[in-house]
């Protein structure tokens, strides 16, 4: 990854879990609360620069955020304490949180650089590993590459970075990857209803990368989704 071609991870993990009856940021699996494994798994890949989970304070307390913070120096916390808050508002918390962490000083849109890429992965995906995440972030990379060798005639559309969309089997799921110049569409009431809007509105740009799990699609509503 060069000074031009970055990544940053964005966990909305806010809500209050009503179906699961307790706070699913907090299911341990594989020994971690949930949120945890997911924050570190995209840590570990090289190609993403920060890591911002966007949860409420109590849950940021349950899963030492301070210690977090201090001992991974890519994963950092914002807070979205509005319980009748949406996904999207998460999303926007952390988009300003990843300007203010790791935007500064830069050059473009947000103060990022034109062709950085923004991943966005709902806290509740807990069968996604880091591969999952090194494969959409190569893929984003990848593109980019091909489009600064050859003019703009690559596979982006037009010329343009593409939206990545982590697929199996035909069927779109989480996460996204999407160029932070379409963060002011994202801020605007145009995505009020979600990033479902920002994939509708640019059809053209949006690049499946095909999975061999089916973890990609597989959300933790309830606690029949714990189970297999």
């Amino acid at each position: 990854m060069n000074d031009r071609d970055r990544i940053f991870a964005m966990i909305p993990a806010a809500g209050l879990s009503r179906r699961m009856g307790r706070p699913k940021q907090l299911i341990a699996v594989n020994g971690q609360p949930m949120v945890l494994r997911l924050a570190e798994s995209m840590a570990a890949v090289d190609a993403i620069a920060g890591v911002m989970v966007v949860t409420r304070r109590a849950i940021a307390d349950a899963l030492g955020a301070t210690k977090i913070e201090s001992s991974h120096g890519r994963i950092r916390i914002a807070f979205n304490e509005d319980e009748s808050s949406e996904m999207i508002d998460s999303v926007r918390i952390g988009l300003r949180a990843l300007g203010e962490t790791w935007g500064r000083g830069r050059a473009g849109i947000g103060e990022f650089s034109p062709h950085d890429g923004i991943l966005v992965c709902p806290g509740d995906y807990p069968g996604l590993t880091t591969d999952a995440f090194a494969a959409c972030a190569g893929a984003y990379l990848a593109a980019i590459s091909r489009e600064s060798k050859t003019s703009g005639a690559s596979d982006c559309a037009h010329g343009r970075p593409p939206i990545i969309i982590a697929s199996h089997g035909g069927r779109r799921g989480h996460p996204i990857i999407f160029p932070v110049e379409l963060i002011p569409f994202v801020m605007s009431p145009a995505c009020d209803g979600g990033l479902n809007a920002l994939t509708r509105e640019f059809a053209d740009r949006v690049r499946l990368v095909d999975l061999p799990t089916d973890a990609v699609l597989r959300d933790a509503d309830t606690p029949d989704d714990l189970t297999d």
